[in-house]
């Protein structure tokens, strides 16, 4: 029996809560009025549950820090974030309107220009978001709401996390829903930007066909399917489709993060032939201009591999290093005075010799930096399998729901591998029930 929602508060800091509007994986919206300037406020209210671990309350105020820092047309904005009576909560502007959600669910697929049209707005919310280097990580329709003025409008930072942010784990929740995920982020490897564009072409493959381009019996089969079938044609779905349009589509939803575009900017650039709008003239602008915008971190350029420099690798232990004695010339004195011009010439190797002897180094610290690796992989062994940053329950027959990140999927008659704070579980496919995120539905 599922334990009884907790009664909505009559009041929370200085607002006043009128009503229940939703509930999410972190917690409830209400409807509440803020008193001083009489004007209607959408609050956030971390889950009872989850506001006594630390790490979601870290997570929880995170989002607040990500929406406070960035003001955008196109973004939900927060009027503040508070702590009253154990619950934490955040203040942020009320919006009327439908869901993107909502809007399929009630007409159906859009017409390619007003698809791309809605999309274009979404990505230059998401063009400011990333140059202040954060990744959304759980972009969707439900999260994408359309107000009386007919402006998309991106909300739901509960997952954002900055790019290069580890101050907190994912050791115990992750990220996103599983017909809108990245393949990598199923095998367990870290969110960037390009998650965020996959997400994007899902989106608006769905925006086009009607339906997701990936969608299991349950949570475990969609994310199969994200990792392992070929990337659907949204034209296959819709004749007539522009092939301009199918192509980005294509591309922003490959599989391999570098086969992807690198970011939001060059995927406008590619959709502006199929709705010529503000947004999208706006960010292809940009695409041809600085490889990313001014801001905390190169937020829009992918990560890329580490450039090997001559000289110690980071980390390495340095020492002073020992004078070289100079070649001494035939003749030339090995007294204490100064060496001559005449010395120095002799001396001092041409330049070409110089520039050659600088390329060995950085030949040779390049083989070496892929050598060394390689060879201490081969030696510790083949590694262990790595968990996925997803968190699940999992609910079998006769035994108790287990929460934990995947580690191993096998065919419907094989085992699913779950990592417990216990240890590692394994449960019978065929003796699972129902396998669902913890958070991010």
């Amino acid at each position: 029996m599922e334990p009884q929602a907790a009664p909505p508060p009559h009041k929370l800091g200085i607002y006043l809560v009128q009503r229940l509007v939703g509930r999410g994986g972190m917690g409830a919206v209400y409807l509440a009025l803020d008193p001083t300037l009489q004007r209607p406020v959408a609050l956030k209210v971390l889950a009872p549950e989850l506001a006594a671990d630390p790490e979601f309350v870290a997570r929880f105020h995170r989002e607040a820090a990500s929406l406070a820092r960035i003001r955008h047309p196109n973004l939900v904005h927060l009027y503040a974030v508070g702590h009253d009576a154990g619950r934490h909560f955040i203040a942020m502007e009320y919006l009327r309107g439908p869901t993107v959600a909502d809007l399929l669910r009630q007409r159906g697929p859009l017409a390619p220009p007003e698809a791309v049209r809605l999309l274009g707005q979404v990505l230059a919310a998401l063009d400011k978001v990333h140059a202040a280097g954060i990744v959304h990580r759980d972009l969707k329709p439900a999260n994408i709401i359309v107000d009386e003025d007919q402006r998309a409008i991106l909300t739901d930072f509960g997952l954002a996390k900055p790019r290069h942010d580890r101050t907190v784990t994912t050791g115990n929740t992750l990220l996103g829903t599983p017909e809108y995920m990245a393949p990598e982020l199923a095998e367990g490897a870290e969110a960037d930007f390009r998650t965020d564009v996959y997400a994007l072409g899902v989106i608006l493959f769905e925006l086009v066909t009607g339906r997701v381009p990936y969608r299991g019996n349950s949570a475990i089969a969609t994310l199969r399917q994200q990792v392992e079938r070929p990337t659907p044609s949204a034209a296959e779905l819709v004749p007539g489709l522009p092939p301009a349009l199918d192509a980005a589509i294509a591309r922003a939803m490959a599989k391999r993060p570098e086969a992807r575009y690198p970011h939001v900017r060059a995927f406008a650039a590619d959709l502006l032939g199929v709705a010529a709008t503000h947004e999208l003239a706006e960010l292809a602008g940009r695409a041809r201009g600085p490889a990313a915008p001014p801001g905390p971190t190169a937020a829009l350029a992918p990560p890329t591999t580490p450039t090997v420099a001559a000289g110690p690798l980071p980390g390495a232990p340095t020492a002073p290093l020992e004078e070289a004695a100079p070649p001494t010339a035939p003749g030339a004195s090995d007294s204490s005075e100064p060496p001559t011009e005449a010395t120095l010439r002799v001396r001092r190797p041409p330049a070409w010799r110089r520039l050659a002897a600088v390329g060995a180094g950085v030949v040779l610290g390049a083989a070496l930096a892929l050598a060394v690796p390689r060879l201490y992989r081969r030696a510790a062994g083949p590694p262990g399998p790595r968990a996925s940053q997803t968190v699940f329950i999992v609910t079998a027959r006769g035994r108790a729901p287990v929460t934990g990140r995947l580690l191993r999927i096998e065919g419907e008659a094989g085992l699913v591998r779950v990592k417990t704070a216990e240890g590692v579980v394994e449960i019978p496919c065929r003796d699972m029930l129902k396998l669902e995120p913890l958070v991010g539905r």
